[in-house]
């Protein structure tokens, strides 16, 4: 546990330093349509880099380095994949759907709070679902566990500023898989952890043709060219 704390304790201090910093000025981003340039295409795809702590049950924490590729329909369900290697181990990827339901919801009940920091953190919030394989890597018996995650992004560059905003996503995920399945990991072992990590994300739009996007001045984010520093 001593080692989890060592691990984690320098993301979460730059975590909370980054939020404070970006929001305190959300005063000065706001959007009429609480949209922020999200209708600017039909797909919303992301790419990060980050890193966390893995705790398997029984044993101590080691360190894991992850790379995230997200593309949502709509900002709204998509598919995730992300590979990830740990510290002197095996490693692992992962083929989830990412949910984020707020979006659309608040969106349709007209609950956005013209605030972009505010909403694109809470329309940010998700749940992925879907398995990893593990152990990958020589002389390792890999098999499939289930995994589910739950993450919000932090704003730190809006839509605009840089590509289609910067984020930093705080995430944690926990993997399972029973003893004796067949399809397991390590020859049908027992699995479960929880790992927790940050990623730092930036977003770009696309328009693959799959909506009829709206398009025009209401449809495109105010916020601009706008920064949070």
């Amino acid at each position: 546990m001593l080692r989890a704390v060592r691990v984690l304790a320098p993301c979460l201090f730059l975590c909370a330093a980054l939020a404070a910093t970006a929001r305190s000025s959300t005063a000065y981003a706001d959007d009429r349509d609480g949209l922020y340039g999200r209708f600017d295409g039909d797909l919303t795809l992301s790419a990060g880099l980050g890193g966390g702590a893995a705790l398997p049950t029984g044993t101590d924490a080691q360190g894991t380095a992850v790379l995230e590729l997200r593309a949502r329909y709509l900002d709204t369900a998509g598919l995730l994949v992300m590979p990830e290697w740990r510290v002197g181990e095996f490693g692992a990827v992962t083929f989830a759907l990412d949910l984020r339901p707020l979006f659309p919801a608040r969106f349709l009940l007209n609950h956005a709070v013209r605030r972009a920091w505010i909403d694109l953190l809470i329309d940010s919030i998700g749940v992925d679902a879907g398995v990893a394989i593990l152990p990958l890597g020589e002389g390792h018996d890999a098999g499939a566990a289930l995994s589910i995650g739950f993450g919000a992004d932090v704003p730190l560059l809006l839509p605009g500023t840089f590509a289609h905003g910067l984020f930093l996503r705080l995430w944690a995920r926990h993997l399972s898989s029973t003893a004796g399945a067949a399809s397991g990991p390590g020859g049908g072992a027992h699995l479960g952890e929880w790992t927790l990590g940050a990623t730092l994300t930036a977003r770009f739009t696309a328009n693959a043709g799959l909506a009829a996007v709206p398009r025009g001045p209401r449809a495109r984010s105010t916020v601009g060219r706008r920064r949070f520093f």
